[in-house]
């Protein structure tokens, strides 16, 4: 996902990209049409803090999250940002890849973080801001929204995300990342693609095209080639299980 220069905000009451707008008013600048939500939430960010209301001002391709400590009138932060989707935001809480904003500890520190959806499309993806306890805010985090791909899954308990992406069968990846003070480790990669040598499309005694399916695992700081299975499409799932 290509990184663009988002802002976190701090007592401001100015919405920056689009104007200061209530419920029922028209967003004017680069943000066009009437708001289509207005939400908000009360989330307890970890098991030590009091919990904090979000408030959410939502047009059709661009929000701003406000956030009130409790009982608090006074914004401690404020994030906005505008997508380049072509689709217009979900109005709706739906499911977890359907959502404007999950609320998930994506760092395993214990304190949930900001997952808020950045583009849509068949595989939403999305842009990440990280509680720090020692400010008490959410700071965006490049690393984050750069490497995690569409629609991960994060797994709270196993504390690693994987993330898979591709174009077809015989071309796809999945990574799986581990957290290490604070940062994302590679820790495991498993890819299919064509089978080439040379440049050339390799094929068994049939004339059918060959794919090759292989897993790496980091050992010792290095991503290490742990199996590796060549045969075609049809026949890759079972020899991979073979093994």
């Amino acid at each position: 996902m290509q990184y663009r220069t988002l802002k976190y905000l701090f007592f401001i009451p100015a919405f920056l990209c689009c104007n200061h707008i209530l419920l029922g008013q028209t967003q004017e600048d680069s943000c066009t049409g009437p708001i289509v939500r207005d939400t908000s939430y009360t989330i307890a960010v970890n098991a030590s803090s009091p919990p904090l209301r979000f408030h959410l001002e939502q047009g059709e391709r661009c929000y701003r999250l406000t956030m009130f400590k409790t009982g608090q009138q006074k914004p401690m932060q404020i994030i906005e940002h505008e997508t380049e989707s072509d689709e217009p935001l979900p109005t709706v809480d739906r499911d977890f890849y359907d959502r404007v904003i999950n609320f998930i500890d994506v760092n395993f520190d214990h304190s949930k973080d900001l997952m808020i959806l950045d583009n849509i499309s068949i595989h939403n993806s999305y842009i990440y801001y990280l509680f720090d306890p020692a400010s008490g805010i959410f700071k965006f985090s490049e690393e984050f929204s750069n490497f995690i791909g569409n629609e991960p899954v994060i797994d709270t308990v196993g504390e690693c995300i994987s993330t898979t992406g591709g174009t077809s069968d015989k071309d796809w990846c999945s990574d799986t990342y581990e957290v290490d003070n604070g940062k994302l480790v590679l820790a495991e990669r498993e890819e299919v693609s064509i089978y080439s040598l040379n440049g050339e499309v390799q094929t068994n005694s049939k004339g059918e095209e060959l794919c090759i399916h292989t897993l790496k695992r980091l050992v010792h700081g290095k991503l290490v080639t742990v199996k590796k299975v060549i045969a075609t499409e049809a026949d890759l799932d079972h020899e991979w299980n073979k093994q």
